[in-house]
């Protein structure tokens, strides 16, 4: 909780200031920003998985406790994890070119939306090569937006309460 309350852009900024800017330290540091708020939530639903009858009758039947979780929690669990993972993908994209965009450091021939607005930020219009920006940051746009529209579309799918009959 207390982790939670740092915001993950300067965790990550400290992160990339100390160590050597690269895409691997870029991409530990979005695991280990990331991790803490999907912990949080599959904490919180498999407690409350925990609690629910079927799980109370497997154990009164005798199922072990490794049995009880892979065969009647993971399962009951996966929607909802599925779904924070896959709304967490567009602000781990977000999240990566917003360091990228604003880190000196970084080398221009990685591969990275950021870098590219980076790069291509004094060929704004009127300039005729003024779409290279819109390209990145549509691309930036159109991917956060895809995953964001995914992970409503699996809610809607595997959330029981939403079904209908």
């Amino acid at each position: 909780d207390s982790f939670q309350a740092f915001p993950a852009l300067l965790i990550l900024i400290l992160l990339i200031s100390l160590f050597n800017p690269d895409l691997t330290i870029l991409a530990l540091g979005l695991g280990f920003v990331g991790v803490t708020s999907v912990q949080r939530i599959v904490r919180g639903v498999v407690l409350s998985t925990r609690e629910q009858p079927y799980v109370e009758a497997a154990r009164v039947l005798g199922a072990t406790d490794l049995r009880t979780m892979v065969f009647h929690i993971l399962p009951n669990i996966m929607a909802p994890i599925i779904i924070i993972v896959s709304i967490g993908l567009g602000a781990v994209i977000l999240a990566e070119a917003a360091i990228s965009f604003i880190a000196p450091q970084r080398v221009p021939q990685d591969p990275s939306w950021g870098i590219m607005l980076s790069v291509t930020r004094s060929f704004l219009p009127p300039d005729p090569e003024g779409y290279h920006t819109l390209a990145a940051g549509g691309a930036i746009v159109f991917s956060v937006l895809g995953f964001n529209l995914a992970g409503d579309a699996l809610r809607d799918v595997l959330d029981p309460r939403l079904r209908v009959g």
